[in-house]
């Protein structure tokens, strides 16, 4: 059978510079799941955009051949390419907000397509069978949808309309390009277990572009595995994941986090933050004539950190865990209950305990990228958190700027822009401002969720060494529970606003016994493949 894809010593690069893809050769069948993984700047998403001749300003396809059903379509003239893109090979791209235009609703979106690669239809024809694929995504107000504008929609729900719309056309090839980053483990699994049985119900080749082992394991039929450029190593996905023969591979299996006993370390003592009883609620606006309508995000919650302690908070978009660490660094006002550190109340506290408690908490943001001020180099940045420290010189200032960026591994990295760096390298710039002012405690919102498994697990790895050299206490917010069980001594689960459970991390994640904790764990791929309990069958049956 010839594959609906072929593509065969693919070179990619800068004219008359480095190759950024070098020799990359591979093939999809219809029907089959085949995925590319990799570090970023591995090459992978360069290899999908190449497909459809959509290469970044300053790179250029260099020798190779690419074949669609057959037909050479490396060179095709840009009436060829605008007939297949939509057409007959569709894509979802890594982040649907920046994907999807903010100012046109969705249907006149997804009706545009159409109207270009089905110029018979009618406009009423077309209507139809958007809703059609909305509803076939697990969208049941596909109607209203329609009318509705991306940013009135979660991250997940945004997801499904990016697959409804490259799927409208009945492609014969997927391009999925980091379709779940940033999605929680229920949403993931429900976009792709969406995705991979639509396109199996079409016959529809999908190419699968991640960094994410779990979900290659759990989804995709083949693998391929991309090195800065080269392929190193491709097969059936049992076989690279079960038995890894290059260094590289081997070097990404193990990135994936393994359980880590904590029975022996538990933190003692009065606790540095107690929260009790909080609640949150936000206006939500109705529209230009609607009536607006109170949102509680936060119903009754309590927990406790104590001193030298891991507390992670997981859930589902829309949970309240990251509004739960807003509201304990004072950034939302809560409408009840109370917090205290070190045993003084925040909420009634006056301006000089503040000022201590900001001086003691920290925080290191989801996108370390948004949070770092691009226009200043690394080392002002980390010093900018001793500003308010005039006791210190500008020598010890920048004493201690040198050493905190030494402990992180970024030694001689002052003079460096934000954008100069990886994405793992700017989030240790984030840690380094967090730690510089030495606090007690540590909020962490998200800090590895857009990050490569290798560059998870140094930061990991880096978060749990600083922990103990410096004692400090640590709410880790998080989305991925195979980190959480390798970073956290307790765990607590959120739904709705509300605590569902929580305990010591092996008792909860042993022995789950709130369904909504169950399916968390169930769903992700992650947490199954590093116990070592995902089943690799389970891919081609889907």
């Amino acid at each position: 059978m010839s594959a609906i894809l072929d593509i065969a010593g693919l070179k990619i690069g800068v004219p008359e510079g480095p190759l950024v893809v070098d020799d990359v050769s591979l093939s999809v069948q219809a029907g089959e799941v085949v995925a590319v993984v990799g570090e970023s700047g591995s090459g992978k998403t360069m290899v999908a955009r190449s497909i459809l001749g959509l290469l970044p300003p300053g790179l250029v396809r260099g020798e190779g051949a690419i074949r669609f059903k057959g037909e050479s379509i490396e060179a095709a003239p840009w009436k060829r390419m605008r007939a297949l893109r939509g057409g007959e090979i569709g894509m979802v791209f890594q982040e649907p907000m920046v994907s999807l235009n903010p100012a046109i609703r969705i249907g006149r979106q997804m009706e545009e397509g159409l109207a270009i690669h089905r110029p018979k239809m009618g406009r009423e024809e077309r209507r139809c069978l958007c809703a059609d694929m909305l509803r076939r995504v697990g969208i049941e107000d596909a109607e209203r949808c329609l009318m509705a504008f991306p940013h009135e929609f979660s991250g997940g729900m945004r997801q499904r309309v990016m697959i409804a719309m490259a799927l409208a056309c009945r492609p014969k090839l997927l391009i999925a390009d980091e379709p779940t980053t940033a999605l929680d483990s229920l949403t993931q699994r429900e976009v792709l277990d969406l995705m991979v049985g639509l396109t199996r119900e079409m016959g529809t080749a999908v190419l699968l572009i991640t960094h994410d082992l779990g979900v290659v394991a759990r989804y995709s039929q083949r693998c391929v595995v991309l090195e800065k450029g080269k392929l190193v190593e491709a097969g059936a996905t049992a076989q690279i994941i079960g038995n890894p023969q290059h260094p590289y591979t081997q070097r990404l299996i193990d990135a994936i986090p393994r359980p880590e006993p904590h029975g022996g370390d538990q933190a003692t003592g009065a606790p540095i933050l107690a929260v009790e009883n909080i609640a949150v609620s936000f206006t939500r606006r109705g529209g230009l004539f609607g009536r607006s309508s109170q949102m509680q995000a936060l119903k009754g919650v309590s927990l406790e950190v104590r001193p030298g302690e891991t507390v992670a908070v997981v859930g589902g978009s829309g949970s309240g865990k990251t509004t739960l660490g807003r509201t304990i660094l004072q950034l939302v006002k809560p409408s009840g209950g109370g917090i205290a550190f070190r045993g003084e109340p925040l909420l009634t506290a006056d301006r000089a305990a503040l000022h201590r408690f900001r001086m003691n908490c920290q925080l290191i943001s989801q996108d370390p990228y948004s949070s770092l001020d691009p226009r200043m180099r690394v080392g002002a940045i980390v010093e900018e958190a001793l500003r308010l420290l005039p006791a210190l010189s500008p020598a010890e200032k920048q004493a201690r700027v040198t050493d905190a960026l030494a402990e992180v591994g970024l030694s001689g990295y002052e003079r460096r822009f934000p954008h100069q760096l990886s994405g793992g390298q700017r989030q240790r710039v984030a840690i380094a401002r967090a730690l510089i002012r030495e606090p007690a405690l540590v909020i962490a919102d998200e800090p590895i969720s857009a990050l490569d498994m290798t560059i998870q697990k140094q930061i990991l790895d880096l978060l749990g060494q600083l922990q103990r050299q410096r004692g400090f206490s640590c709410l880790f917010i998080s989305h991925d529970l195979a980190a959480v069980r390798q970073i956290a001594s307790r765990v607590i689960v959120m739904q709705e606003g509300l605590i569902v459970e929580q305990g010591e991390t092996e008792a909860v994640f042993g022995r789950p016994r709130h369904p909504y904790t169950r399916a968390l764990m169930e769903a992700s791929p992650a947490l199954a493949l590093s116990s070592r309990t995902l089943d690799f069958a389970e891919a081609s049956t889907r």
